[in-house]
């Protein structure tokens, strides 16, 4: 997996197979499955393939989705 990357303010981190409910309820919310997912609502079994694919994209590939957390934050 590649590394956190930082700036002053924030860090860009990798979804992994840990954030697949994390995934799911972002991409759950009406705002943005309006834009992504034409309104439709995706399944968990959805996000872990997608999740899992990303997984992949980043060890052979080095890109794929990324998650951004507030520098000092637990949040994501």
């Amino acid at each position: 997996m590649p590394h956190t990357l930082y700036s002053e303010r924030l860090q860009l981190i990798p979804f992994s197979p840990e954030d697949s409910e994390l995934f799911l309820n972002l991409n759950t919310n009406s705002f943005v499955r309006q834009f992504l997912w034409d309104d439709q609502i995706i399944d968990s079994t959805t996000a872990e393939a997608i999740i899992r694919q990303n997984t992949k994209h980043f060890q052979e590939d080095q890109y794929g989705l990324w998650k951004l957390q507030i520098q000092g934050s637990d949040e994501d």
